[in-house]
């Protein structure tokens, strides 16, 4: 058990979008580095006042707390753009993104108080 936990290729990161009128990211959503090299998809997210935070299952190793993300934010033409990105395995300028940040995979615990962003 502890050899498989050690060899696992991916990880589960926290991530935020914070920007007002921001597009929601889904599940199931392109997560790629800032140069657009795909790393993973959205798992999940929720909107909290004018703040998404979302996690995202990635490569193992490729980020860290505070890194810059792009999320993919293509509804409607998921299947076309989806499939160009993957074979490619890069997000290209025609698929609309939103820009995130890594987020410690754990909130602090600030005076006994959860800060969740």
């Amino acid at each position: 058990m502890v050899r498989s936990v050690l060899n696992r290729e991916r990880e589960v990161v926290r991530f935020k979008i914070d920007k007002k009128g921001a597009k929601k990211v889904r599940r199931g959503n392109l997560v790629a580095a800032k140069d657009g090299t795909i790393l993973g998809v959205v798992t999940s997210s929720v909107v909290a006042g004018n703040v998404q935070i979302g996690l995202a299952l990635i490569k193992r190793g490729q980020v860290k707390d505070g890194d810059p993300l792009l999320l993919s934010v293509a509804h409607e033409t998921l299947d076309i753009n989806y499939g160009d990105a993957r074979k490619v395995g890069n997000i290209g300028q025609d698929l609309a993104t939103e820009e995130g940040v890594v987020l410690p995979r754990f909130p602090p615990r600030t005076d006994g108080k959860t800060t969740w962003h």
